[in-house]
């Protein structure tokens, strides 16, 4: 069975992300769907779906589209994630 994106995340990526203590409501902690400035316009390298922050508010990492372009694409640079 192919899942979907938000079955995806429902059963594969949340609970990972919880069991690692992140708190996916606390927005200082976690954002979705997180544009990345600098990258072209396809969909599928231009967000992360996941952009995870340490207590500073720094970017402490990331999960990206499981786009099997998405392996040809550099990774982003995590200093060009925008903020807002």
């Amino acid at each position: 069975m192919t899942l979907n994106e938000a079955q995806t995340r429902t059963l594969h990526i949340d609970p990972q992300l919880r069991a690692a203590d992140w708190k996916l409501n606390d927005r200082t902690q976690v954002r979705l769907e997180l544009p990345v400035d600098g990258y072209d316009a396809q969909p599928w390298n231009s967000i992360t779906d996941y952009c995870l922050y340490d207590a500073s508010g720094n970017v402490a990492g990331f999960v990206a589209p499981a786009d099997p372009r998405a392996a040809e694409a550099p990774a982003p640079d995590p200093s060009v994630l925008m903020g807002d």
